[in-house]
Order: structure tokens, then sequence, then C-alpha cells
């Protein structure tokens, strides 16, 4: 078997060879009728982008570039015939929807009406030809950064002026989209596996769908919806409970379709329906769950995991999970930020864990809720078990303060909570690099673990079993003097040993293994406006 490291040389030795041959394909040979055709399309190629406006500035400057290194030649024609790797590329737009993208984002319309009433080698029309595979280049472009970066991303690189880097890296990969169109896809694809599990997930839901069509067209979509065919029933079975219906809020799929149908048509406020009219209602309720789909997807791309091993918390499933080598080992119920103090959306490297921590308050916590409260009671502080101390760490006393006179712009002491069973971080934490002072840690709130809401912190992390993941994350050595430390009741400090990122992201739909997507409420209430941004984020042809 060949090495990774011998296959990306070989797939690397290809590529240039390629790149060489397609190279010499529009450098030489204009006497040949080969490049009398192409210098005739390169003239028009020239002209179109003078005309044609491209959706976003720096993709009509770039397009412009790279047909000026190439003398304008065209890139998916030859002779007048269209290329099979442009065949291929326009068969990839057909399937985006599958891959969580969609077809609005290319001018599939008008390229296929270009090549179907404009391409003929006998006599061909230049002028649509040179429209054709500026049109062509473009889309590639998009569509290469819409399957790495996602919908949202990749309106900022070509938009930005500081997303270069992106775009010449984009630029070298459509080189080799031309050259070596399978590999170049299957490399550009995200490889972690919450992106795998999504693909799999949206392709069979998708060929569920058209399935569906087919027997819906095959029934000639206007019959009552009457017709014994175990297929169909099935179909709609399964569309249904998918787009999230359920009878009685049933979700045991032993529920037969004829007691679901009728309430499902009795929510869209209708007495029976047409096969075509189930098809409609359907397909409404199946775009707006493909549209979360692709909204989550969109962001799981922005934000995917480096690298095989790591630790992913999940916001509005409130959910801590270990990935070693890509498959999840460990998972614990966690506490995560109220809607009032969200848990951001941040990642950086496992640092150590903490037995027995102090707790230093945080200044928004001083200000917007022990401060009222003494104010209502000065004896707040000693009932919590808070301690006041200057910015030195010498006592102070709550009457040393004048409590009306705090706010966010001076608070001139700090509140402790000292270690012990009563801290609020419980008796571990873990520190991971962030620059928003966000930590994992225990709690001595366990009742939280077990509300089906867990949004209720102040936007750190709470870990149910967190003894388990600190047995994971220490050494031997390490968790023994760790675990005697607890015995003691003692405050120690442990470096984790292994190279773990932590990842806090914002997914309300998650696919899993078993190609199963699972629907987490909107705790924050972001997916309507991530969602209106990600269509205002398409290319505009």
């Amino acid at each position: 078997m060949l090495s990774v490291k011998t296959y990306k040389c070989s797939i690397t030795f290809i590529l240039l060879i390629g790149l060489w041959f397609w190279a010499s394909d529009w450098k030489g040979k204009t006497g040949s009728a080969v490049g009398k055709n192409n210098a005739l399309v390169a003239s028009e190629i020239k002209l179109c982008l003078e005309e044609e406006r491209l959706p976003w500035p720096y993709l009509e400057q770039d397009v412009n570039l790279l047909y000026q290194h190439r003398n304008y030649a065209p890139v998916w024609y030859s002779n007048g015939i269209l290329r099979e790797e442009a065949a291929r590329l326009l068969q990839q737009f057909d399937q985006v929807q599958s891959i969580g993208l969609t077809k609005q984002a290319f001018p599939i319309a008008r390229i296929r009406a270009d090549i179907t009433n404009f391409d003929r080698p006998c006599s061909p029309d230049h002028a649509h030809q040179a429209r054709t595979d500026v049109r062509l280049s473009a889309a590639a472009l998009i569509y290469l950064s819409q399957v790495k970066y996602g919908i949202v991303r990749s309106h900022q690189i070509w938009t930005a002026a500081d997303d270069s880097t992106a775009r010449k890296q984009l630029l070298n990969e459509f080189l080799n989209l031309c050259c070596a169109f399978e590999q170049t896809l299957q490399v550009y694809k995200p490889q972690c596996i919450q992106y795998l599990w999504f693909e799999q997930y949206i392709t069979h839901w998708w060929k569920l769908w058209r399935q569906f069509e087919g027997k819906c067209a095959e029934y000639s979509n206007d019959l009552s919806f009457v017709v014994s065919d175990p297929v169909l029933e099935e179909l709609v079975s399964q569309l249904l409970r998918w787009t999230g219906f359920y009878w009685n809020d049933e979700r045991d799929i032993t529920v037969y379709l004829d007691e679901l149908l009728p309430a499902y048509f009795a929510s869209k406020q209708v007495d029976e329906m047409s096969l075509y009219q189930l098809k409609w209602y359907l397909y409404q309720d199946f775009e707006a769950t493909m549209a979360k789909i692709q909204l989550n997807l969109d962001r799981l791309k922005t934000s995917a995991p480096v690298g095989k091993d790591y630790i992913w918390i999940n916001i509005p499933a409130s959910e801590l999970i270990v990935f070693d080598n890509d498959f999840p080992i460990r998972r614990h119920f966690i506490v995560v930020g109220a809607p009032r103090t969200p848990t951001p959306v941040i990642s950086g490297p496992m640092a150590e864990v903490i037995s027995f921590p102090r707790w230093n308050i945080p200044k928004s916590i001083v200000i917007n809720e022990i401060t009222p409260a003494m104010r209502r009671n000065p004896g707040y502080l000693a009932k919590k078990g808070y301690e006041l101390v200057d910015w030195y760490g010498n006592p102070l006393e709550p009457d040393d303060v004048d409590w009306d006179e705090i706010n966010k712009d001076y608070v001139p002491f700090r509140v402790i909570q000292e270690p012990g069973y009563m801290n609020a971080l419980g008796v571990m934490k873990f520190n991971f690099i962030n620059k928003y002072s966000i930590y994992l840690h225990d709690t001595n709130a366990k009742s939280y673990f077990k509300r089906e809401n867990r949004a209720l912190s102040h936007g750190c992390i709470r870990v149910e079993n967190p003894l388990e993941l600190a047995k994971y994350l220490l050494s031997e050595y390490s968790y023994k003097s760790f675990r005697e430390q607890l015995i003691d009741q003692t405050t120690g400090h442990y470096r984790v040993d292994k190279k773990l990122q932590v990842y806090l992201r914002y997914l309300t739909c998650t696919a899993n293994a078993d190609g199963e997507a699972v629907f987490y409420k909107d705790i924050y209430r972001k997916d309507e406006a991530d969602l209106r941004k990600l269509w205002a984020c398409l290319p505009k042809w």
C-alpha cells in the first residue's frame, strides 16, 4: 500500500504534469485549427471580461487576473468543444443540495442555455463560448470556496480586502480542479467527522425526496391520497417524521400512516389533500428543515475542528463530547450560559486541571448581581461565603465600600470565594486558553444536570462527572496526585499532557454516525438572523 506521504507526492506530480500539458495547450499551436479557434474565443473572452459583471468585486478581479495569465485562452473549451471537466463541474452544480449548498449560488440555467443554443463545432458562436467559459470559471471559484468555507465565509472572502491569502489558495485549487477534478474535490471538502456525517445524512434524505417525487409523477400528482402503494406510504411516513411532524407527539415509528396523515392535514387546516397538495405542503416543510441543516452545516464549515483528538462542546445541545481519533469516547451533560449571559463561540487548547479552586468572581457578576444584592442586604456577602479584598489581596470590610457608587467603570475591589465544597466551581476546574476567561468546572448545584433546559450559567461550562474528564486528561501519575489533593481538600494545579483543543460551537442541528439528525432548541435565538444573513450572502448573478 502507498503511504499517505507517497500518495500526496504522487498526486502532486500528476497535477504538475497536468498543469504542464494544460499550459502547453494554450501557449502554442496558434497555427492549428485548435489554436485558431481558441484565439477567436480568447479575443471574445477579453471583451466579455470588460462587459460581464460578476457577483463580487474581488471575484471579478481574480477571474480577470486568471485569464490575463492565460493570455485570455479559454479554460473550459478546446477547439470549440466543451471539455469533459466542464461537464463534471456542471454535474457538481446539479448536486450541490446534497452537500448543504444551494443551486441559487450558481448560474446553471444561463450556462446550460448558452451551451445548448450556441455550441456548434462546425460553426461555433465564439462570444457565447467566451461568456460560458468566464461564468464557469467564476462559478467554479465560488463552488470551491463554499465547499470548504461555507456560504457566509465565501462571501467575505470575495468582498473583503484582507482575505487575499484565501483567494490565492482558491486560485491554486482552481488550477488543480482543471487538471485533476475528482482528486481536488475530495481533498478540498472539510474532513472533520461531523461534516462527513452531515453529508451522509443530507444525501440520504434528498434521495428519499426524489423517490417520493418519482412516485408522485407515477400517479400524476392529482389523485386524492387513497393510493394503496406500500412504497409511497413508507416514503410519506418517513418524510413526515423527518420534517418534525408527530401525531400527538408520538415518535414511535409504529404509528401508522392512516393515523399520521389526517393529523398532518388538520395541522395545515384542510380536511383532505390531493397527492399534488400533499407534495406541495411536504416540500415546504422539507425545505424549511433543509434550510436549518444548511445553516448549521455552514456554521460547521467556518469553525470545523482541526485534527482528530479534541473536546467538542455544542452549546444548544448542552453536551460535551471527547473525540479520540475522530471517535466519540466520552459524553458529559453540561450547563451552559443562560440567554442573558450566553456562552461564546470560541476555541483554545486545554491547559490545566485545578483541585479545590478559588473563585475570582467576574466583574460582570459583581456589578449586575452582588452590588444590587449588597444595597438591599449588607449581609449578602457573608451569607454566600464571599470575601472582599482590594487589588493587592488585602481583606476589606463590606462597610468600607460605598455600594451606591459602584458601576461598570468603578469597582475598587475584588470578590472571591475560597476553595471548599460550597464553592460555586465545585472541587475542580479545567482551564483552556481563551481571551474571554471561559472555563469548565465542577458545580455544587448537581440538580441542574437533570433539567432538560441547561442554559443556566453565567457563561462558563459546568460539567457532569468532572472526575472522569480529569482522569482522561491527566497522566496516571498526575491523576493519582490530583486525587490525593481532592481527599486532602487542598488546591493543586496539574498541566494537561494531552494536546487537546476545546471547541465551543453553536449548532442547532447535528448529524451522527448512524445517519440521523438531531435538532436542538435555538436557546440564544440566533437561527433566524443567521439564516437571513446566509441568504443575503448568496451571489447575485
